[in-house]
């Protein structure tokens, strides 16, 4: 992913564009018309790996849609943080779209037992 971004970016950015990756190689490539957000499109990157995903996170996307439980939201900001500190950037600088999430079930009591690790406040009111 890491790498496509690169080469992406650097299509969006430059031209013409020469990129030597692991995966992807390109040569005085051109790409026109250039978008027309500057310096590109916003980039954002789906998914919370811990040690792949959110470093690629820091170094390249513009934003994040990170999720679940909040013990484990916690878990993956502070990850971000230490990945954006390590690459000289500050966090705040990546935005956080809003996001929800449900769940549907048939029987009452299944849910109850399926959701509460990620809506403990869903059940409060019985």
């Amino acid at each position: 992913m890491k790498e496509a971004l690169q080469l992406i970016l650097g299509l969006w950015e430059q031209t013409p564009f020469t990129f030597h990756g692991q995966y992807f190689h390109a040569e005085n490539a051109i790409l026109e018309p250039k978008p027309l957000q500057k310096p590109h499109p916003p980039i954002l990157i789906g998914g919370v790996g811990p040690k792949i995903t959110l470093a690629i996170i820091a170094e390249l996307g513009d934003a994040c849609n990170l999720w679940g439980p909040p013990a484990y939201f916690t878990e993956q900001r502070e990850t971000l943080k230490r990945h954006c500190d390590r690459v000289g950037r500050d966090e705040s600088t990546i935005e956080r779209p809003p996001t929800t999430s449900s769940s549907v079930r048939r029987q009452r009591p299944r849910c109850r037992r399926k959701s509460p690790a990620c809506c403990p406040k869903a059940w409060s009111r019985g």
